[in-house]
């Protein structure tokens, strides 16, 4: 469903672009892989999995509309898709089936 949605492009605020929703981002840090999904202009969630450790953030919030056009589309360096996201997302399921198993025994 593409809507269009008021943001700010860098410095230059009530700028409207199109928006295709859902729409799939991921931002790489050295650390850690941040996938979202912005469901609509109001609601979005973020999964976080951190590389060298058992840990992952997952947040549901109203999404921030604030950067370059790329991140703001997802495009180039914060491209992504469905099927990334539902990895990450399975990533958190295992970990949390896994230990709620061991919790069991």
């Amino acid at each position: 469903m593409k809507k269009k949605v008021n943001v700010r492009i860098q410095k230059r605020e009530g700028v409207e672009i199109e928006i295709d929703f859902p729409l799939y981002r991921r931002i790489d840090y050295t650390d850690r892989s941040t996938f979202e999904k912005l469901i609509s202009e109001s609601e979005a969630i973020t999964i976080t999995v951190y590389e060298d450790e058992d840990r992952f953030e997952l947040i549901s919030e109203r999404p921030v509309f604030i950067g370059d056009e790329n991140y703001l589309l997802g495009k180039g360096r914060y491209s992504s898709n469905k099927q990334e996201f539902e990895e990450a997302l399975n990533e958190v399921k295992n970990f949390i089936t896994y230990h709620d198993d061991e919790c069991k025994n």
